[in-house]
C-alpha cells in the first residue's frame, strides 16, 4: 500500500488474472498431451492385436498344411474308406448318453473330419478357434465385440467327405436392439486358399436369428482340410449361439 498526494492511498494492480490464464494453457497442454499418450496406447494395442491374430492365422495355416501329412503317415485322419493304421479304442465299459442334437466331443471320435451335428460351447472342444479382443463366451454364448474387425471364429481344420452340406449359425442379440450388425460367413480351405461358399448378413439383430450356407464338397477337395469362419465386419455386438453342420 503506497500513500500519494493528499493523503490518499494508491492500491496495486491485482494480476491474478494472468496467473489463472497462464494455469488454463499449461493444463490444456496437458490434456492435449495425456491425449496424445492415449491415441499412441490405442495405436500400440492395436497393433499388438494384430500382431497376434497374425500369428495364431499362421500357425493355423502351418497345422492345415501339415494334418494332411500326419493322417498319411500315421493313419489317424484317415478317410471313410482309407485304411486306419493307428490300433483302434477299446469300447468304453457301460455306454455315454449323448443329447440328441450334440457329439461328444471331449472323446473327438470325429477321425480328423468335421462331422454332421451341433457345436455349441466351449466350441474349443471341437477344434474351433475364437479371435482374442473380437469375441468372449459369456454364459454358454459366443458374443462377438462391436467395433471390432476380423475373423472372430474359425476352425476346425479338418477334413469333410465329399458331397453336399448345409452350415448353420445360430445368433442372438447381444446389443442395443437397433444397433445393425455386419458379419461375414465363409467356408474356407487354407489347404488350397480357396473360398468355397460365403454370405453376408446386415442389419439390427432383434431375435434369434439363422445364417445359412449351403455348399458342395467335391471329390478333388477330399485330401482338404475346411474352416468355417465367421468374420466380424465393425458392427454391432452379437451372440453366437451354436453352429450346425447338416449333410444333404
Amino acid at each position: 500500500m503506497k500513500f500519494g498526494l493528499g493523503g490518499k492511498t494508491a492500491l496495486p494492480a491485482f494480476s491474478g488474472g494472468s496467473k489463472v490464464t497462464a494455469l488454463e494453457r499449461k493444463l490444456e497442454r496437458m490434456e492435449a498431451r495425456i491425449a496424445d499418450l492415449e491415441q499412441r496406447l490405442a495405436r500400440s494395442e492395436t497393433r499388438f492385436e494384430m500382431s497376434v491374430r497374425f500369428f495364431e492365422h499362421r500357425v493355423d495355416q502351418i497345422y492345415a498344411r501339415i494334418l494332411p501329412v500326419l493322417g498319411r503317415e500315421t493313419g489317424l485322419f484317415a478317410g471313410p474308406d482309407e485304411p486306419v493304421a493307428a490300433p483302434p479304442l477299446a469300447a468304453p465299459a457301460a455306454p455315454v448318453a449323448l443329447a440328441a442334437d450334440a457329439l461328444d466331443w471331449a472323446a473327438d471320435d470325429s477321425g480328423g473330419f468335421i462331422r454332421p451335428g451341433r457345436y455349441v460351447a466351449p466350441l474349443a472342444d471341437a477344434g474351433f478357434r475364437l479371435a482374442l479382443g473380437l469375441v468372449v463366451e459369456r454364459d454358454g454364448v459366443m458374443e462377438l465385440q462391436a467395433g471390432q474387425r476380423g475373423a472372430a471364429v474359425f476352425g476346425p481344420y479338418k477334413r469333410l467327405s465329399p458331397g453336399s452340406y448345409r452350415f448353420r449359425w445360430i445368433l442372438e442379440p447381444a446389443g442395443a436392439d437397433d444397433e445393425a450388425v455386419d458379419l461375414g460367413f465363409d467356408l474356407y480351405s487354407p489347404s488350397t486358399d480357396r473360398v468355397l461358399a460365403q454370405t453376408r448378413l446386415t442389419g439390427p439383430v432383434d431375435g434369434e436369428r439363422l445364417v445359412e450356407l449351403p455348399v458342395t464338397v467335391g471329390a478333388e477337395l477330399s485330401g482338404s482340410v475346411f474352416e468355417l469362419r465367421l468374420h466380424q465386419h465393425g458392427g454391432g455386438a452379437v451372440g453366437l449361439v451354436a453352429i450346425e453342420v447338416e449333410r444333404t
